[in-house]
């Protein structure tokens, strides 16, 4: 909860600055890699194989270091799958990644909802791109 008591807050003032969102943003993107570091065992052993310690993560531009793991990846795959995953992920072909990205990506249907007192969130969101307000 305070993390999100910490975004109203500087969402708050009209003049937030891009900075101060992205130190929010690293800020809590450290807590989520630490907490996970530390709680749960899978991702340590993924992490420690890729090189990783627990302060190895400072913010999004150190996102592409981490080791990319989906559901359908850990179930039901024989015990090395995730071992050999990067490795097959590397021969895959741009003609395959478009292909896939064709028939799974829909950015024409995406949306971001962002709750609050507009007067308040429509400053610091305008310079992220286009804010239509709907009221209740």
């Amino acid at each position: 909860m305070s993390s999100l008591f910490t975004l109203r807050s500087l969402l708050a003032y009209r003049g937030v600055s891009r900075p101060a969102l992205e130190a929010f943003r690293d800020a809590r993107l450290r807590e989520v890699f630490r907490h996970a570091w530390e709680r749960v065992p899978y991702y340590r052993r993924r992490f420690e194989r890729h090189g990783l310690g627990p302060d190895d993560v400072r913010g999004v531009a150190d996102l592409a270091a981490l080791p990319i793991t989906c559901k359908e990846d850990v179930q039901g795959l024989p015990a090395d799958s995730l071992d050999t995953y990067r490795e097959r992920v590397t021969r895959t072909s741009l003609e395959d990644l478009q292909r896939q990205a064709r028939e799974r990506l829909h950015p024409e249907r995406a949306a971001i909802v962002v709750v609050g007192p507009a007067e308040a969130l429509v400053p610091a969101l305008e310079g992220l791109g286009p804010v239509r307000v709907v009221q209740p």
